[in-house]
């Protein structure tokens, strides 16, 4: 028989007990995070953008980073919904789900489904989940022989990659070898921009975010290459480039350009300002002549729309 003294001892350890179990299971089995993911196509709501809380953190990290690399204007890799494999979808009709556990925070999901309730066509894909923060959560997606986070992250380490490729010791040859590249479609004009520059195009794609703002801008300001004020498909020839001072960690680059193969009209003179971040070299400013600083009118046209809108 027991003590009286050891039965407070044997309840508070049933009470610790009970609340490490119920802290280490997830509120929500593998089957009804899964129904839940689905249900906003199945009943007309709107449906949770992929991401977030219902992805594990590598795949956030792999999705976030996906848009970062994204020029403006372009989707990036994830260019459908991956919850439905589809870019449209009407009463979406969940037929089966069935569950293969690898151990208590692993589960494959494979799920069949039909994006449209009066089609017959399914779709079958295998949701791998995992448990983080004491909930299930999508770690990848399979359909077929793909894997979305391969994907993505693959399509990212690319671009990386590229980026750090085209970096030289001398600002000159590095500005160089962004000419030189300029229609190769595999880096993003973004990511040779200083953090400084990045920041000045996010604050103004804040403002033109705005209801009624005006958007005359945005060809200057986003969606033409600062390198050469053109589009992917423009033929850009550099006629000059040459160094007009620098530093260690700073220098002034004159570029003459010509856009277009006949059109000696066109031709763009600038001043590019380079500065050297964590050892690389990146854009701080284009100085357009005689235009002046493109970063100081990106922010002076900021600062009229975001006092317009207050």
């Amino acid at each position: 028989m027991k003590s009286l003294a050891t039965w407070p001892l044997l309840l508070i350890f049933a009470l610790l007990t009970a609340t490490a179990a119920q802290a280490g299971t997830p509120p929500l089995s593998a089957e009804q995070t899964i129904r839940q993911i689905y249900q906003p196509y199945s009943d007309r709501s709107t449906p949770v953008m992929f991401g977030g809380t219902q992805v594990s953190a590598r795949m956030n990290q792999a999705i976030k980073l996906d848009e970062q690399l994204a020029l403006p204007g372009d989707v990036g890799s994830l260019d459908y919904d991956p919850i439905c494999n589809c870019q449209d979808f009407d009463n979406l009709v969940l037929e089966k789900i069935t569950l293969t556990p690898k151990d208590a925070e692993h589960v494959d999901a494979t799920v069949r489904f039909r994006p449209f309730k009066a089609n017959s066509d399914s779709i079958t894909q295998t949701l791998n989940l995992i448990v983080e923060d004491n909930h299930w959560v999508i770690d990848d997606i399979h359909n077929g022989r793909n894997s979305l986070y391969q994907l993505l992250n693959g399509d990212n380490q690319q671009k990386l990659a590229t980026l750090a490729a085209l970096q030289r010791e001398l600002p000159q040859d590095y500005l160089r070898a962004l000419f030189e590249h300029l229609s190769d479609n595999t880096w993003p004009w973004t990511w040779v921009l200083a953090p400084d520059y990045r920041q000045a195009i996010e604050g103004y794609k804040q403002a033109v975010s705005q209801m009624g703002a005006d958007r005359s801008h945005d060809g200057l300001f986003l969606y033409a290459n600062p390198l050469c004020n053109c589009t992917e498909t423009q033929f850009v020839s550099l006629d000059e480039l040459r160094l007009i001072a620098s530093t260690p960690n700073s220098a002034r680059i004159h570029v003459q350009l010509t856009l277009g193969e006949d059109a000696k009209e066109a031709s763009l003179a600038q001043e590019i300002k380079l500065q050297r971040v964590d050892g690389d070299w990146m854009v701080a400013d284009i100085i357009r002549l005689p235009s002046g600083s493109l970063l100081a009118q990106m922010r002076a046209t900021t600062a009229t729309m975001e006092k317009g809108n207050k």
